[in-house]
């Protein structure tokens, strides 16, 4: 989308060019909203950081990878490192549920 022949046509695309869009079915919706908040052009409309993670559904990815990343680790949590929380599963409402639920939003 923001292809053009010079650096100035190329920040004038940017600038006031239309801003892209994820169409189709290959992205559930909350996907496709967040991605259109964070490229609005106006800061006071983009979420922060902190915004973005205080999300039900950016939560269940986060607990599902501190998850997996527990489960890879294992018992003793490697060189360094905690023991993984046993809460991780209960957090998250479990392991291959929770995974299988969010298989919807990747497609």
């Amino acid at each position: 989308p923001f292809d053009a022949p010079s650096i100035a046509g190329l920040v004038q695309k940017i600038v006031k060019g239309a801003v892209p869009t994820i169409m189709g079915s290959t992205y559930a919706g909350w996907i496709r909203d967040l991605c259109a908040e964070m490229l609005s052009r106006i800061p006071d409309k983009r979420p922060g950081t902190g915004d973005i993670l205080e999300r039900a559904q950016i939560k269940v990815v986060v607990e599902n990878m501190v998850e997996e990343a527990e489960d890879a680790i294992g018992p003793g949590g490697g060189p360094g490192s905690a023991a993984p929380s046993p809460s991780a599963s209960s957090r998250s409402g479990g392991g291959r549920a929770s995974q299988d639920s969010l298989a919807g939003a990747y497609k």
